[in-house]
């Protein structure tokens, strides 16, 4: 007679191991290597990003050591290193060469308004021509660091 419990029958259930982080699973490599993919390539951008705008910290620091004392060497320095950094920025060889009032719409065109031509910038066409000039030397500095933070690679006019 099989009076005994049915259930006292029953062996101990045993659980398998449970899953380990390692090794990963296949998905898991692919989606590692997508995301050092992608690590890697932000880096790169961002380290060619830096280098192509270096420049522009080496302007804004030159245009920092520009002497005011005498003004018409002021202006002829200050249209130097706006030209060198155009050239440096990749801008056409012929922008060395502009001056006066293609010199100003270059610069009006780069930078998207018409501060050269028609505000405190407008004393770099004629300026470091001529023996006495006034201008307001903060605002035109200002105008400058602007330049050369913000200007576009734009086509130079004719």
């Amino acid at each position: 007679m099989n009076n005994q419990d049915p259930l006292a029958q029953l062996k101990e259930i045993h659980l398998p191991e449970a899953v380990g982080l390692w090794p990963l699973a296949p998905g898991w490599w692919i989606v590692l290597l997508l995301v050092l993919a992608a690590l890697l390539t932000t880096a790169l951008w961002l380290r060619r990003r830096r280098r192509a705008s270096a420049y522009r910290g080496a302007a804004l620091a030159a245009l920092s050591r520009l002497e005011r004392s005498d003004a018409s060497h002021y202006l002829q320095q200050l249209n130097l290193l706006l030209k060198q950094t155009a050239l440096a920025a990749g801008s056409e060889q012929h922008v060395a060469s502009l001056s006066g009032e293609p010199w100003l719409q270059f610069l009006d065109l780069s930078l998207g308004d018409n501060s050269f031509s028609c505000g405190a910038g407008a004393v770099l066409a004629s300026g470091p021509y001529t023996a006495q000039t006034t201008f307001d030397s903060d605002a035109l500095e200002a105008l400058a660091q602007r330049w050369i933070k913000h200007h576009k690679n734009v086509t130079t006019p004719c």
